[in-house]
């Protein structure tokens, strides 16, 4: 993974990735349109900072796992 990328927060559906992103705040904002039964940001990061992961169900019985995954090589942005 790229030195320079914290963290992947990566929604599954089936045993399949329907999405994935490095931005908590974009992670929800897109997973709303796809999913508008999503939980809110602050539920998805208290549950992914406690555990890593987090499971859910749609009204229509659609169940979701949301999952973090950590870059142990993240050294973040070098400023010159």
């Amino acid at each position: 993974m790229n030195k320079r990328v914290k963290e992947v927060i990566v929604a599954i559906q089936n045993s399949k990735i329907v999405y994935a992103d490095t931005n908590l705040n974009t992670f929800v904002r897109i997973l709303k349109v796809l999913e508008p039964n999503t939980p809110s940001k602050d539920t998805l990061k208290r549950h992914l900072d406690l555990r890593g992961f987090y499971y859910f169900t749609t009204d229509f019985g659609t169940a979701y796992h949301i999952c973090r995954y950590d870059n142990p090589n993240y050294v973040g942005l070098k400023r010159n």
